[in-house]
């Protein structure tokens, strides 16, 4: 099955340390459709079409930017997280980290130099992108690792993926902290 649009945007928040909620899985599902990096067009592993260079990325023909093809899922997440953690982004980076709405955040996106600027303000149609098969296929490990959390009396659930697929789910609460 491959990574879909929605399981590339909860690796980039999680990768990020930002939290994985509808609004911001939303926003960045929409951003991916408005971009139509890997699903729609020749940049693999590329959903935001990001111009960063990676050891042997490449421009596919075609492209009037440097729009870059990476290798795999983990090259084309770790050159989206470095663009984004580049100044130009902090508003992207802030609004997530808020998890602001998802109109909001994309208005965000319109307004920095990334290039998107194509958003008309009808995000909910764009949804159904989330789910969009990939072409490819292939894995990303944070999508099959669990996060840790520490804090006393809060409730964790992890989701095991493998190929897009939740296969388990662990539910746990933490009752003390004991260091």
């Amino acid at each position: 099955m491959g990574i879909t649009p929605k399981d590339f945007a909860k690796a980039v928040l999680l990768t990020l340390g930002y939290p994985v909620t509808e609004n911001n899985l939303s926003a960045l599902v929409v951003w991916m459709n408005l971009e139509g990096g890997h699903y729609a067009n020749g940049a693999k592993f590329n959903p935001l079409n990001t111009t960063q260079g990676m050891p042997g990325s490449y421009s596919p023909k075609g492209f009037k930017v440097n729009i870059q093809s990476y290798l795999n899922w983990q090259q084309g997440l770790d050159a989206t997280i470095k663009t984004l953690k580049y100044s130009d982004y902090q508003s992207i980076r802030q609004a997530l980290q808020q998890s602001l709405d998802p109109d909001t955040t994309l208005r965000i996106i319109n307004k920095t130099p990334w290039g998107t600027h194509n958003y008309t303000g009808n995000w909910q149609a764009a949804l159904s992108y989330g789910s969009k098969a990939d072409p490819v296929g292939g894995e990303l490990a944070i999508l099959s690792s669990p996060s840790s959390v520490s804090s006393p009396g809060s409730k964790s659930v992890f989701e095991y993926v493998v190929g897009g697929t939740v296969v388990g789910t662990i539910v746990y609460y933490v009752w003390k902290k004991w260091f």
